[in-house]
């Protein structure tokens, strides 16, 4: 296990690996996910705070109760012996994020909700 602190380059780590373990006791909104997502992998998770908003439980994602080391090492066991699932996983986490967090579609709903708006002008 190696841990890197900040990288320049975050996308080339991630296409490292096979699978992105997120062991959080408390989580706002997890952009570290949703870069994983972005690179099709595979991911294990937590079940706290902002994570389900990203992540669904066998389909985004496994996720499992916080505090809960046992069931973090199952899931990671369970996709590494399903290679079918691990991919399957991963493809369903990047589509996810193409449909709902990418740029073009946060540009898209930044500009719709701003045609909604009646703007007044002060003198």
């Amino acid at each position: 296990m190696v841990f890197h602190g900040q990288l320049p380059d975050v996308k080339a780590q991630l296409q490292k690996l096979d699978i992105v373990v997120c062991a959080s006791h408390e989580e706002a909104f997890p952009i570290s996910m949703l870069e994983a997502m972005a690179c099709a992998k595979a991911i294990v998770s937590t079940n706290v705070n902002g994570i389900p908003e990203a992540l669904e439980h066998q389909e985004t994602a496994l996720l499992v109760a916080p505090h809960d080391p046992a069931a973090l090492a199952m899931c990671v066991n369970e996709l590494l012996s399903s290679p079918r699932k691990l991919e399957l996983i991963g493809t369903n986490a990047k589509q996810k994020v193409l449909n709902n967090f990418s740029s073009d579609v946060f540009g898209g709903k930044v500009l719709k909700l701003y045609s909604k708006i009646k703007f007044h002008i002060i003198n």
